[in-house]
């Protein structure tokens, strides 16, 4: 299963997140939104630039091989990153996962909610049945986008998640190819 390596959009582009001169840009967005990265323990662990180049070679392994996760940066029209959205395989041609980030300056602009919406299409256009967004309960902003786009609350996942030393339930959201 192939994805577009950009995707364009007239407010901004989605490039492959495989170009290591972005590498110090990715983590000084990660080390200046630690708070609002709480939900994503991964990602708020790339706050140095030896992360972050480790990180965006581990992406371009991912895209030449064909692998089971596609990471994209967004980038505005001055070519700045602003956040990040990705691609999980989880069950090939049938269920992809949709991931996101952005960086606490770019909020309220429509980054996530359009960028989602463009990895939805790919998704669907590559053959794939269910696009799902799953959410911690307690991350309101990221609740809101799957919520935006008119996605199906499948159900909460109670206690799944494990943070900040307690556990946390996850929202599960979706759109099949079908509900377009």
């Amino acid at each position: 299963m192939s994805f577009p390596q950009t995707i364009n959009h007239n407010d901004f582009t989605l490039k492959a997140a495989t170009d290591i001169s972005k590498a110090q840009e990715f983590a000084t967005i990660v080390a200046e939104n630690q708070y609002e990265f709480r939900f994503l323990p991964h990602t708020s662990k790339i706050s140095t630039l030896e992360k972050a180049i480790a990180e965006i070679e581990g992406f371009k392994n991912m895209w030449a091989n064909n692998g089971s996760m596609f990471f994209y940066f967004i980038f505005d029209n001055s070519d700045k990153i602003v956040g990040s959205v990705g691609i999980k395989i989880k069950d090939e041609g049938h269920t992809a996962e949709g991931c996101y980030w952005l960086n606490k300056t770019e909020t309220g602009k429509g980054y996530v909610t359009k960028a989602i919406k463009l990895l939805e299409q790919a998704v669907f256009d590559a053959g794939y049945h269910r696009f799902e967004i799953l959410c911690n309960v307690d991350n309101k902003a990221s609740v809101r986008v799957p919520e935006r786009l008119n996605y199906h609350l499948d159900g909460n996942w109670r206690g799944i998640d494990y943070l900040f030393e307690q556990y946390h339930d996850v929202l599960v959201f979706s759109k099949l190819k079908t509900d377009k």
